[in-house]
């Protein structure tokens, strides 16, 4: 997140500052498809408990919905980086 900053301050440094961040970046697109992952497992989880709970009043297949639309755009965003 600092690269931008980092190669203000000392613009010197960008091949170093760029070779960084490509060997940083397989390791934030894992990253994120981790959480993606376990969020959507974890979304899963959370609908069937809250359908199971009595005068559970909240839309969840809309709540799913749009946390599910968070996640995809999140992945995609990492996905995009370095292109």
């Amino acid at each position: 997140m600092q690269s931008g900053d980092r190669l203000g301050y000392h613009p010197e440094d960008a091949q170093k500052e760029i070779a960084h961040f490509h060997e940083v970046l397989p390791q934030a697109r894992a990253a994120v498809a981790k959480v993606v992952q376990d969020g959507k497992q974890r979304l899963d989880q959370f609908g069937q408990a809250m359908h199971h709970e009595a005068g559970a009043e909240i839309d969840m297949q809309a709540e799913k919905q749009k946390r599910s639309d968070a996640l995809d755009r999140a992945e995609k965003l990492v996905a995009d980086t370095g292109k």
